[in-house]
């Protein structure tokens, strides 16, 4: 008997082709949200950093165009972490989009390759079927003692 071949075996390959893609996609994902998560913890260090300056400065005698100027460059990372938080929630909803698309891959590769088990094992029952029908003839012929007509 033929070597079990699955006549659907290119579908069960692109499904399984597309479950990685769709893991490659939420890896890369992943990363860009950590580093924009990482960004923008950098920026909210250096605020705060600033902030302790400016506080620290108030207290000493410094002049005021020097305060005005810390001021403007905290309101220039305030502008500076809105903007990477925005980037940050984009980050997030693609990783929500991939990890959506990653599972829906994964249940469509898993139902194929399902598909390709049940068509593999009815093969292996016909297969043991067909075998067995030849050994039990095989047996038949060989223990059937030729009667003589004398």
């Amino acid at each position: 008997m033929k070597k079990f071949t699955y006549s659907l075996q290119q579908i069960v390959d692109l499904k399984s082709s597309e479950k990685t893609h769709a893991e490659l996609l939420l890896s890369n994902a992943l990363a860009k949200q950590n580093e924009q998560t990482a960004a923008m913890e950098e920026l909210q260090l250096e605020k705060q950093a600033l902030l302790e300056l400016l506080a620290m400065d108030t207290e000493q005698q410094t002049t005021v165009s020097r305060l005005v100027e810390k001021q403007e460059y905290i309101r220039y990372l305030d502008k500076l972490i809105v903007h990477r938080a925005n980037e940050l929630e984009l980050a997030k909803l693609d990783v929500h989009r991939k990890k959506d698309k990653l599972v829906h891959n994964v249940k469509e590769d898993k139902l194929w390759s399902q598909a390709r088990e049940k068509a593999f094992h009815l093969y292996s029952g016909i297969r043991q079927k067909v075998e067995q029908k030849e050994m039990d003839e095989l047996a038949t012929t060989r223990y059937i003692r030729p009667t003589s007509t004398n």
